[in-house]
């Protein structure tokens, strides 16, 4: 049973798990500002976040579930569809994930780091690009894989697993291939596709595959090159690494940027429509894979 704190119950409703991470949030702000999507269903935020309210709302039929550990089903097991039960969750949206084993890309970039981006910057994109290995470098490989694996298949398959309903529909974030995605990692997100694929055909579960490329922003685009040199020499400086990336690919500093990346809004609305589409659908997706040219 869904807890009291959702009001409107004939609604269906929408899982989002990762829903306040990079590309869960603003997921959820598109579906609410842009599509209204909350006027026509529950939207359920899942999240890791630790807090001492189990649930919140946040806006008008969203809802906020905190403590979500996506390893351990019991903490969402009740929240998901299977036979009779909880037959209103129509979505269920697969937003977690990791791209690169080195995480140091999300972390501030400090005033006495400034000289070392570069040099960051170029290994970052290497660890990214390496697809072989060498003996030396074998601990490396099979604690890369076991990363992809846990983030990218192992908390998809506990979700997928735990759902036997062929009315629900799993919407799943997979990659386009690029020269900056490592062997690992695509290879981690076709285990996915082929689990959903696979749940599709035993009509346990219906599912729609998207295979953008990698993601970014236009947050920054507008500054000028002065302005984020100004904004990493400041001691309280606010970027990331991520966003200094993020302003390379939307100034267009990068080579076949339609190719191999993918705008995070055009990703989110091209969700949000195919939500819109199936409202007055009956028609099974069948691991309908969605390539990044079509995004």
């Amino acid at each position: 049973m869904y807890p009291s704190i959702i009001k409107n119950k004939s609604l269906p409703n929408i899982l989002v798990f990762g829903g306040t991470g990079y590309l869960g949030g603003n997921l959820v702000n598109r579906m609410i500002n842009k599509f209204s999507l909350n006027e026509k269903y529950n939207i359920i935020v899942l999240s890791s976040k630790k807090n001492a309210k189990k649930h919140e709302t946040v806006f008008k039929n969203v809802y906020l579930f905190n403590n979500i550990n996506c390893f351990d089903v019991d903490t969402y097991k009740d929240l998901l569809p299977n036979g009779s039960k909880n037959q209103k969750c129509k979505y269920i949206i697969h937003s977690i994930g990791i791209f690169n084993t080195n995480l140091a890309y999300k972390e501030l970039i400090n005033n006495k780091s400034i000289c070392k981006i570069p040099f960051v910057l170029t290994n970052y994109i290497c660890s990214m690009a390496k697809t072989n290995f060498d003996k030396d470098d074998t601990k490396t490989h099979i604690s890369n894989v076991k990363q992809f694996y846990k983030w990218n298949y192992q908390s998809l398959e506990n979700i997928a697993e735990n759902v036997s309903n062929p009315k629900a529909k799993l919407i799943y974030i997979s990659a386009n291939k690029s020269p900056l995605a490592s062997k690992e990692y695509i290879d981690s997100k076709r285990l996915s596709e082929k689990l959903l694929i696979k749940k599709s055909k035993e009509s346990c579960l219906d599912s729609i595959i998207f295979r953008p490329g990698i993601i970014y922003d236009t947050r920054l685009k507008k500054l000028s090159v002065w302005q984020i040199i100004k904004i990493l020499l400041k001691s309280d400086n606010k970027i990331s690494l991520r966003d200094l990336i993020n302003y390379l690919v939307s100034n267009d500093f990068v080579f076949n940027k339609k190719l191999y990346f993918t705008n995070i809004d055009k990703l989110n609305d091209k969700i949000c429509e195919k939500i819109v589409e199936a409202e007055n659908s009956e028609i099974k997706s069948n691991g309908e894979i969605i390539k990044n040219s079509d995004i």
